[in-house]
Order: structure tokens, then sequence, then C-alpha cells
């Protein structure tokens, strides 16, 4: 086992200092009561029960594919699915996520210490940067708790009120009074509090309400539905304004995040590949997909945390494969502990 070596911390402070653009994935929310994919396949299985012969089809080749060993992702996306089965997926997803995201609140809340996340945007929104931007695939709403606790004004593309419509151009409300930062947050993937209503409205309803047949949520499913999806408001301008934020980052700070979504690494493969830009990742595993991405685009201002039993595997430009260090700083806690 080796001490953290001097280029580690070196690696570290430059994707802190260039006031970096933060990418945040399902794993960073696991550690507030999240449900993962397989959780949710479980639960998909279930709860979902197919109307007529072709939501029986459809459905059951599905499960098919998960009892072969097969991610939820993987599975659904293995088959184009109706419009209806697709509808009882969404709303079976958001119901058991939406249970999970008040649990988080209330968590969060009862929490005498500050998260690790709590203090990383502390740390970027007392900078002279004036905007923050997070880019997250993940549908809760802790991003918006932690900032609201933290009293950073966080923008997701909504103006303001409890029952907000999408904002159609770039919202600047007050924030030349603000000390902190502004955090843009660009939920590529919807979020919870996101609704459409039967007769084309959009809305983010933060209340509590009974969501009847008329309003769907808006939020993105695994499968070949999503590439459709994604072209379509509120997604088309979120994504719109996520790629500005990406193009114009001077790093990346990716939290929890697997490196699987199509929308996000073209971006930061360009930066990385060709501008050199910093990059920092924080994860349980590093997936194929972001050892792939580190190799092939990561430059030589790459660094990675992963877990590594009680210690934390390093991996960086000179140190591909990795060296083991003591301590867990491939957490946010740790980390902030330890870096900031």
């Amino acid at each position: 086992m080796s001490e953290i070596p001097d280029e580690v911390f070196d690696l570290a402070q430059r994707a802190i200092a260039a006031f970096p653009l933060v990418v945040v994935g399902s794993g960073s929310s696991v550690p507030y009561g999240m449900p993962g994919m397989p959780a949710l396949a479980e639960h998909l299985k279930g709860e979902i029960k197919p109307d007529g012969n072709d939501e029986l089809n459809a459905w059951t080749f599905v499960r098919t594919c998960l009892s072969n060993g097969d991610g939820l992702e993987r599975a659904l996306s293995k088959n184009v699915l109706p419009d209806s089965l697709t509808f009882k997926i969404i709303r079976s997803t958001w119901n058991m996520i939406s249970g999970s995201d008040s649990a988080a609140l209330s968590l969060l809340l009862s929490r005498p210490r500050r998260t690790g996340l709590a203090r990383l945007l502390g740390k970027l929104s007392t900078s002279s940067n004036k905007e923050i931007n997070i880019v997250t695939t993940n549908y809760d709403r802790i991003i918006e708790y932690i900032s609201g606790i933290e009293g950073i004004y966080c923008d997701t593309g909504f103006l303001p009120g409890s029952i907000q419509k999408q904002n159609d151009g770039p919202h600047r409300l007050l924030i030349e009074k603000y000390e902190k930062s502004v955090l843009r947050l660009h939920k590529v993937h919807g979020s919870l509090d996101w609704f459409a209503r039967n007769d084309g409205g959009i809305f983010s309803i933060s209340a509590k309400f009974n969501l009847g047949e008329e309003f769907r949520p808006l939020i993105v499913t695994p499968g070949v539905e999503k590439y459709r999806q994604v072209y379509q408001d509120p997604f088309r301008r979120v994504l719109s304004n996520a790629d500005s934020a990406l193009d114009r980052a001077a790093s990346y700070i990716c939290l929890g995040y697997g490196f699987r979504d199509e929308h996000i690494e073209p971006r930061m493969r360009t930066r990385c590949r060709d501008r050199d830009a910093p990059i920092l990742v924080l994860t349980k595993e590093l997936t194929p997909e972001a050892l792939s991405f580190l190799n092939e685009c990561g430059g030589k201002n790459y660094l990675a945390f992963e877990n590594c039993g009680e210690n934390t595997r390093v991996r960086t430009r000179s140190q591909p494969d990795g060296i083991e260090c003591p301590g867990t700083f491939w957490t946010m806690e740790g980390f902030v502990e330890r870096f900031l």
C-alpha cells in the first residue's frame, strides 16, 4: 500500500480550481437510500401487469432477458415496447423512486453534519465563479434538497413558484444579489417533480398531489423509447443547455457516474482528449466504459478513485492500473475530508 502521491493532490486541485462542471450519476444517490437498477428491475417485475397480447409478449420478452442475466437497461433496449407498456413502466418507476426520494429528504433534514456534496457545493459557490453547472441522469431531488439546505439558488430550467412552468430563456433572477454562485442543474433524464398534462402543458410541481391519469411523469426510463423522448420538450431544451455547459467546461468532476450515457460522453470526450481538460472521477467501482473513457480520452490530467476494501484505488495516466492508498476517499465524504 502506498501513501497518496503528491501528483494525486496536484491533479485533484487542478480539477477543483478550474471551476468544474459536475456530472452526477445514480451511484451518488445510493448512500441516501435511492434504489439502483437491480432493485428497480425487481420492483417492475412485481408491479407491471400487461394488458393485451402486445403488452404481454413485449413484457414476457423483457422478463426473459432479465432472467438470462441482462441488466434492466439492456433488457428494455432489445425491443420496441408498446406506448401503453412504456407508460406503465414510467408510472411504476416514478412510484418507487418518489417514495425513496421522500425518505432521502427526511434523512438529509435530520443529519447534524453537512454531506460531502454539500461541502463541495459550498466550496465551489464561494469562489469567484458565479455559476456552478451540474449535469445529472438522476430523477431524484437530492441535489435540489442539498442546495436548498446550503442556501444556494438552484435553477432547473423552470420559473420559480409552487407550480412552475418551463422557462423559455436563460433565468437570471436576482443573481447579482447572491454572494454565492447560482447552481444550474441540467436533469437530462427528467425529474420526479416534472409532469406533462394531457393538454400539452409542462409543469414542475414540488408539492405532493394526487397524480391522476391526466398527468404523466416526465422521466426518461431505460430502453429504445428514451431516444425519442429526449428530443421532445422539456428534455430537448435541457439537453441543449447541458451540451453548452459541457462544451464550456474547463474541468469535470464525476460522482457515481458509469459513463454509459450517449448524450454526455461525446462532449466530455472532446474536451478531455483535445483540450486535456482535467477530469476527476469518484465511484464505488469504475465501469468498463469509465475505464475505456479514461484510457482513451483522459489525457494527462485524469484522476480516478474507486473502492478498494477499506482503502481507495487511485488511477492516473502514470498509474493506469491503479495503486492502493489508505482511506476511503473514493466516497464524497472521504474526498472532502482529505482534499478540500
